[in-house]
């Protein structure tokens, strides 16, 4: 009986092991097609407030109400949340990662390597039973599979394709979860080309079309070259703002081939594309050859060289700054998010953050910061800059937004949020409205 048969029919199980936005968007995935779940995390406290029903918290995920639909029409859950010890059962067919990687020492000793060693006695776990799958769909920098998480399962005496099969399948799809029931494609590495029927075989539940490639290292590389294309397009679209400043380059980019369609001018573009293309530095022998990508970081630093002027010319002292994340996945994405903040710090601003995916432990370790309150914390300031559209900062009416801001001379939207609110002060958006002239 192959993967797939075996899933439908409810003999077999998938675990889903991370519940961030990743994980959670494939847990609403796969009971979507009626695949039974068993779903942990290594946060303990995550697993009560899901099963509390209080995670996810609508403000931070698309597919909130997936959740509380099923629970009203099905008695039976197609899922259950287990314990991180308990994750690990003969039942389960595949396993999916969604557990980011900190590349640091001392989160390779934690969180990451308290997740792998869950697979210590998988060996004797599924013995007499067909060797499960495990697939990390969370992007890696190049060559961490080999340097890595290869090793941390020889240590547990594990024989990759003889004891599981592993795969690497990082995702890309997860904003469209609330739109599409299948999207359109996936693309899977494994160590060995024997590997392709079983992985195809189960990716095809969820996806219209299966590309499979057998060599990991291979996708490691090009999933961070992908993202890190779309950041060199939008460092260009940034400079293309500066260098023709009387073109509103903002409302005329659809004009361009839709292979370019999405690109945004970038205080920071997205996370994900910042990440990617770093990855792509530090793991490369080479790195001398990847210029144009260091070109790429220094017209993203540049954007907000003059934004900071621009701040200093109006002489704004106190600023808020709204949506530095745009995700929950805190522990690789803060830190580029972090670089305009302390910038304004450095020319002497008080910065006021706000962020959905922010608590206040964050400002303990981040003491040149301080929280603000959405929205009654703009009464206080004299600048706004928002960085990523959250739906919080959407919903405001006008009249009160305006109440709000009535110390507020400048408002920087790099998303255009608030642009059909036609405030009455200088508002730009990044792309329509130069900074310099």
């Amino acid at each position: 009986m192959n993967i797939s048969t075996a899933l439908k029919r409810g003999d077999k199980k998938v675990a889903v092991i991370g519940m961030g936005y990743l994980g959670y968007s494939c847990l609403i995935k796969l009971i979507r097609s009626g695949i039974l779940c068993d779903v942990t995390d290594p946060k303990k406290e995550r697993l009560e407030l899901f099963n509390k029903g209080v995670y996810p918290d609508k403000e931070k995920f698309f597919f909130w109400q997936h959740i509380s639909e099923l629970k009203q029409i099905c008695e039976d859950a197609l899922f259950r949340t287990v314990s991180l010890e308990e994750a690990v059962d003969n039942s389960i067919s595949v396993y999916i990662i969604s557990v980011p990687i900190v590349y640091k020492h001392s989160d390779l000793d934690n969180r990451f390597y308290k997740t792998l060693s869950i697979f210590k006695n998988i060996k004797e776990q599924y013995k007499n039973c067909e060797k499960p799958v495990i697939i990390f769909e969370n992007l890696l920098k190049p060559y961490t599979m080999e340097k890595i998480i290869l090793p941390i399962f020889n240590t547990f005496g594990l024989t990759i394709d003889k004891d599981f099969i592993l795969a690497y399948s990082p995702r890309k799809d997860w904003s469209l979860e609330d739109l599409l029931y299948k999207t359109t494609s996936k693309r899977v590495a494994s160590t060995s080309e024997k590997n392709k029927d079983i992985l195809t075989d189960f990716y095809q539940i969820l996806y219209k079309d299966v590309t499979y490639i057998s060599s990991i290292k291979t996708l490691e590389v090009l999933a961070c070259f992908e993202y890190a294309l779309k950041f060199v397009g939008n460092a260009l679209y940034s400079q293309i703002m500066f260098a023709y400043p009387d073109i509103d380059v903002s409302k005329n980019i659809d004009i361009i081939d839709k292979f370019y369609n999405g690109q945004i001018p970038g205080i920071h573009a997205s996370h994900e594309e910042i990440i990617a293309t770093q990855y792509l530095i530090d793991a490369s022998n080479k790195a001398e050859y990847l210029s144009i990508l260091g070109n790429a970081f220094s017209a993203n630093i540049s954007i907000q060289m003059a934004i900071i002027e621009y701040i200093k010319k109006n002489e704004i002292n106190k600023i808020a700054i709204l949506g530095l994340l745009a995700n929950e996945n805190k522990p690789e994405t803060i830190s580029p998010s972090l670089i305009l903040p302390q910038m304004l710090v450095n020319e002497g601003c008080e910065v006021y953050i706000h962020d959905p995916y922010i608590d206040s432990t964050f400002f303990k370790e981040q003491p040149d910061f301080k929280l603000m309150n959405f929205p009654k914390g703009l009464k206080h300031v004299e600048g706004v800059i928002i960085l990523t559209p959250h739906t919080c900062y959407a919903v405001v009416n006008k009249r009160d937004l305006m109440i709000l801001l009535e110390k507020c001379r400048i408002v920087i939207d790099n998303a255009g949020i608030w642009e059909h609110y036609d405030l009455n002060l200088d508002y730009k958006v990044i792309g329509s409205s130069p900074l310099i002239r």
